[in-house]
């Protein structure tokens, strides 16, 4: 087969934060898996081979993870360079995936939000840089950090907002309110961290955006944006929509192969966007050719430049993060093509749907994955990197360097090292103990033990042994090394890897629990449930050698995992999810119940005591 070589056509004119978290929990045992398939060497000029290789990797991908459905777009500046997809868009139905099949786009929807308020600004009636209290005058959040400025409209766009994840309470339900509720709703909640000191990804910041599209445009968000974004970009068959795309192109979710019904969406401007492969390529398109799509101007080349300009190089807590106006421009164990210049992406997630766009301002290339499983999203960020892989070598002939080993073992540490390393940490999986065993360190994480070796760098390697004694590859997890840094007063843990520095956790100072959250120790329900779908099965308070914890189980997400994160108490009636970074700084208040107790409210929803 050749290369489509064909243009995007202009003729379309016509035409979940702690949900993050849990995406982390599960995704790393899947991620550490060595030998997983990979493209070859692919000659320059050879399309075709590129489309075949990666082909290739997708099935084998999907087999593996039992993933329904996948389909992928590979785009050389304004063409598409090729298409494919793999099998099915509706396993029940037996309707084969296509180029031209509509997936829910989870987060990749704030991408095109953004790009709405961009357009506001480049007509001069919307301020980056200006509070979002002059849009929205009754936007407030519950005071936490009082000399804090006050969060901006670039915040929202760069998800340096300090709000939390989401306002779960309402977010997934059979019959959702206007997503415009989310700026009264965040009236009850806390901020994580001050605006401007930390990343923070926000479904309720990117909803707030939308909002104040929607206030300053004077119509409805959805029928907006389809007539002055999507349709212009000819993304014919993109929607923002409370459910999926049930036309004939939609497809269905699915969860272990057999098909799943998502409850409909609240949050449009952050989650709610459907759209094939195809579609999204406009968008890529746009990118690259620094905001003109065929003819048309849908962004100022400045005002697009700065979409894929870093936003955060002063903020020290983010480390290597790179984060522009929408786009993310980091990657950590993964999106890695040395030599071939800055990557972009931006990923998307539902519960049963997974979107991953890639672009590589430099060659003129982008690629866009999207899967129907609930199992699929390591599959989907993965089918993207060896796209990009083997168009690069088809396109401009670039050699993939050999993968980078771990680094050897260093000398042993000292005891204060040792004694430094000691204790409790709130990260990104949850709580983390670390303690000494003999003269090794050994830390517990999700129901295993592992090892803690001291690396030349002075970083810690982390290590898994098949009954203490046989060393178990983690694949590139093997190359991640473990360090601690003092910013702000905090002490920080830092993931490395291959150069890529990422928060990853807090050192957790030992602290006594005050009698009043000591009271509260035990299992609770939802009591103001409602509609709404929960994802949170088993929530309950424990002590854990001196820690408050609240564990949790999500089965949709992640089977019987049981999910373990210390709370911080700030006051009898307040703690805090303990850690820096994503769904982490949330805070959990004690409210007042219509019975004479008290409940415990966590992002809308209230717990009380079984």
């Amino acid at each position: 087969m050749r290369r489509n070589g064909r243009p995007i056509p202009a003729a379309r004119l016509r035409s979940t934060a702690l949900l993050a978290l849990v995406a982390t929990l599960v995704a790393f045992p899947g991620m550490a898996r060595a030998g997983e398939p990979r493209v070859g060497t692919i000659a320059p000029g050879d399309w075709d081979g590129a489309r075949q290789a990666v082909a290739d990797v997708a099935r084998k991908l999907m087999k593996r993870t039992d993933t329904t459905g996948l389909s992928l777009v590979v785009v050389d500046g304004d063409q598409i360079a090729w298409s494919d997809a793999f099998g099915r868009r509706d396993g029940a139905a037996k309707l084969d995936a296509t180029p031209e099949t509509v997936y829910r786009a989870g987060g990749v929807s704030a991408l095109l939000t953004v790009i709405a308020a961009l357009q506001l600004a480049d007509a001069g009636r919307l301020d980056l840089d200006a509070p979002v209290a002059r849009y929205l005058p009754a936007f407030r959040v519950r005071p936490r950090f009082l000399d804090a400025r006050p969060i901006t409209i670039r915040d929202l766009m760069t998800h340096h907002s300090g709000l939390p994840e989401s306002v779960a309470k309402g977010a997934r339900t059979s019959t959702p309110a206007s997503f415009t509720a989310v700026v009264d709703a965040l009236r009850d909640e806390s901020p994580t961290s001050p605006p401007g000191t930390a990343f923070g990804p926000s479904e309720a910041g990117i909803t707030l955006l939308g909002a104040v599209v929607q206030a300053i445009a004077g119509r409805d968000f959805a029928p907006y944006l389809r007539e002055t974004l999507l349709a212009p970009m000819g993304m014919a068959t993109a929607n923002f929509d409370t459910e999926r795309d049930r036309s004939i192109l939609g497809a269905r979710g699915h969860r272990k192969g057999k098909a799943e019904e998502e409850p409909a969406l609240r949050d449009l401007p952050a989650t709610g966007l459907n759209a094939s492969v195809l579609d999204l390529a406009h968008l890529v398109s746009m990118t690259l050719a620094e905001g003109r799509v065929g003819e048309r101007t849908i962004l100022r080349p400045g005002t697009a430049a700065d979409m894929i300009r870093v936003q955060n190089a002063a903020v020290p807590l983010d480390y290597d993060m790179r984060v522009g106006l929408g786009w993310m421009g980091w990657a950590f164990l993964g999106l890695e093509f040395p030599g071939a210049g800055p990557i972009w992406h931006l990923s998307g997630h539902t519960m049963d749907f997974h979107t991953m766009v890639v672009v590589l301002p430099a060659q003129g290339l982008g690629a866009v994955v999207m899967g129907n499983s609930t199992e699929s999203a390591d599959v989907v960020n993965r089918v993207a990197q060896e796209a990009i892989a083997a168009a690069l070598q088809a396109k401009a002939g670039w050699k993939r360097p050999a993968e980078p080993s771990p680094l050897p073992d260093g000398p042993a540490l000292s005891e204060a090292d040792m004694a430094a390393w000691e204790g409790d940490w709130a990260t990104l999986f949850g709580l983390v103990r670390i303690y000494r065993k003999g003269d090794t360190l050994r830390c517990d994480a999700f129901g295993k033990t592992f090892h803690l070796l001291p690396r030349t760098d002075g970083r810690l390697a982390v290590r898994l042994r098949l009954g203490g004694f046989i060393p178990v590859s983690l694949g590139p997890f093997d190359r991640v090394g473990l360090g601690r840094e003092m910013v702000g007063g905090r002490e920080v843990l830092v993931a490395e890897a291959d150069g890529t520095r990422m928060p990853a956790g807090e050192h957790l100072r030992p602290a006594p629990i005050p009698e009043a959250w000591a009271r509260r120790i035990g299992d609770y329900v939802v009591a103001n449930a409602g509609g709404d779908a929960l994802l949170v099965a088993r929530p309950a308070l424990k002590v854990d050698e001196g820690r408050l914890l609240v564990e949790f189980e999500m089965p949709r997400l992640a089977g019987d995992l049981r999910i373990r994160l210390p709370l911080v108490p700030l006051s009898d009636d307040e703690a805090v999810l303990g850690g820096v970074g994503q769904g982490l700084g949330e805070i959990f208040l004690v409210v007042p119940l219509g019975d004479g107790g008290e409940g415990i409210r966590y992002s809308g929803f209230v717990m009380k005591r079984k």
